[in-house]
């Protein structure tokens, strides 16, 4: 899937070609594109490095700059321009805004979703994200595996109502707060 650069300001970067280049451009190399896809003009990216990109299929071969629209995701804009530039150049990138354990958070809470959406068992979901020997060594019934398990449901939930939109925006969506009913 592909986002925009408007919905998407922490995710994709928008490239224009250098006005002025110097001796230490970038520009993309072929090689390193995983994925290509034309749309409204533009041709989106996804460099084997995990970036997000998209300019004009005409700019692909130029040097390459990045656009920065003044708006009220700059703060996104520029963190993500960082970690690119730095990522092209080979040189040490500033930390994504998500640490790799909260990212796979992420993902097994959208697995898990998925999977009760498409009405599978809890048991049986359990078993996909943490393997049916670690889900067996213990009564289901009491596991602790079995709540974590609720728990990225519920997680996941928030991403797709509503908390996909913070990540979009280079922010870490909000903990909703139990209820106390």
């Amino acid at each position: 899937m592909f986002w925009t650069p408007k919905a998407a300001p922490a995710t994709v970067t928008l490239l224009a070609p250098a006005t002025d280049p110097d001796g230490d451009s970038v520009t993309l190399d072929p090689d390193g594109i995983d994925l290509r896809r034309e749309a409204d003009g533009l041709l989106f990216l996804r460099l084997k490095t995990g970036e997000l990109l998209a300019l004009r299929p005409a700019d692909l071969h130029k040097p390459v700059g990045v656009l920065l629209p003044l708006d009220d995701r700059w703060p996104a804009r520029r963190a993500n321009a960082a970690r690119l530039r730095a990522r092209l150049m080979g040189l040490r990138a500033p930390p994504d805004p998500l640490t790799r354990q909260q990212r796979r958070r992420i993902a097994m809470a959208l697995r898990a979703l998925d999977g009760r959406e498409a009405e599978t068992v809890l048991r049986a979901i359990a078993e996909q994200l943490y393997g049916e020997e670690r889900v067996g060594a213990e009564p289901w019934k009491t596991s602790p595996l079995k709540a974590q398990v609720v728990r990225l449901i519920a997680h996941g939930r928030r991403l797709t109502e509503e908390g996909y939109r913070a990540l979009l925006l280079g922010r870490r969506p909000t903990a909703r707060r139990r209820r106390d009913d």
